[in-house]
């Protein structure tokens, strides 16, 4: 009876595992498209850019020319900052503040030993709103708008030595023409994000101005300003930003 049941009982384990394996091998395993979503935009970060702007001089030169000086060159370079954030309830949507500054003069001294220049200067404040898509990994392009203010100062002068009494006897010349201005600049930018803490940009855009207002000295109004005398034309920048970046 032993025996039977012996052998029964492993005649039973054999076929259980019989039937495993065959029911294994009747196991059939579905492929599933598995895809992978690429992360919004994200980046949060600030630091330097260098503008080259290609202003309309032509104005700006007659007045060089009728001092005797030669032209002042375009483009102008102006140096500044920028810092930005990423606005989390609508993805890929950024908002930031920049600053910039630059100036072209030329200037001559003569027989006299009397320095006579011209002495043009740009400054720009604006914030700024981007949407960033991201074709590439560490690659984002990010189209967008500025808008803000900006001025163009003139500053002409003849002096010669000058002392702190000189301010009392008013024996130099020197006057400054300052126009303010509104801005709006549609502008687009390419990414590079070396690291998830370093980015390197170039960009592009065209500062739109407005609502000119002109003072001499910053007291007296100043009329009859050539209207092409404005902080607007073609804008080359660059930059090189610390931060944080997902792209």
């Amino acid at each position: 009876m032993k025996k039977f049941f012996s052998t029964l009982l492993l005649f039973t384990i054999v076929n259980f595992i019989a039937l495993s394996q065959d029911d294994q091998n009747n196991i059939q395993f579905e492929e599933s498209n598995v895809q992978i979503e690429k992360p919004p935009y994200f980046g949060l970060g600030g630091g330097y850019v260098g503008n080259f702007l290609f202003l309309n001089l032509d104005q700006v030169n007659e007045l060089s020319k009728s001092q005797g000086l030669e032209n002042i060159k375009s483009p102008l370079y102006l140096s500044g900052a920028q810092g930005f954030t990423a606005i989390g309830l609508i993805p890929n949507l950024r908002l930031g503040f920049a600053g910039y500054s630059g100036f072209n003069k030329v200037e001559e001294l003569d027989d006299y030993n009397t320095t006579k220049g011209l002495k043009c200067e740009v400054t720009y404040t604006a914030f700024g709103i981007d949407y960033g898509f991201v074709p590439f990994k560490s690659i984002a392009i990010l189209p967008g708008l500025n808008f803000g203010w900006s001025k163009i100062i003139l500053n002409n002068y003849k002096i010669n030595q000058f002392s702190w009494d000189d301010l009392k006897s008013n024996t130099f010349t020197s006057n400054t023409v300052e126009g303010s201005f509104w801005i709006i600049q549609p502008n687009a930018n390419v990414e590079f994000a070396a690291t998830p803490f370093l980015m390197l940009r170039l960009g592009v855009g065209y500062p739109i101005s407005f609502g000119p207002k002109w003072k001499l000295n910053d007291v007296l109004e100043v009329s009859n300003v050539p209207s092409n005398i404005k902080p607007s034309g073609l804008v080359l920048n660059f930059g090189i930003f610390v931060g944080l970046f997902n792209y």
